[in-house]
């Protein structure tokens, strides 16, 4: 989700126009853009494998990725349920501040 002034909406557009998506009016005099279906999800995929993040949100687009290609791949459904929700479970961890992103790194390499 990216959440911006609503005079920078046109900026949301051109995002909207490159990876799908909805935008949508907040009570604030702000808008949000949100990718929700997996077409738009690959699509961010791509984009930031091409272009990495530099910030400390790498490590949560990591586990981010992880999840959807898991998820694009019906890894969901056949056995590996658990393992997608423990991923769910530490990304909302990692946003939430319990867990340091370096630990979630090293889990990532180590392959949980």
């Amino acid at each position: 989700m990216i959440n911006l002034r609503d005079d920078d909406t046109e900026s949301l557009i051109k995002i909207k126009e490159r990876f799908g998506g909805r935008i949508h009016p907040n009570s604030s005099r702000s808008c949000y853009f949100i990718v929700s279906d997996m077409e738009g999800c690959l699509k961010l995929v791509e984009h930031f494998d091409n272009y990495p993040l530099q910030s400390k949100k790498r490590y949560d687009y990591l586990i981010w990725k992880k999840i959807v290609l898991m998820v694009s791949r019906g890894e969901h459904l056949n056995g590996k349920r658990d393992e997608v929700l423990s991923l769910v479970r530490l990304l909302r961890e990692v946003r939430e501040y319990r867990v340091g992103r370096e630990k979630v790194f090293e889990k990532l390499l180590m392959g949980f």
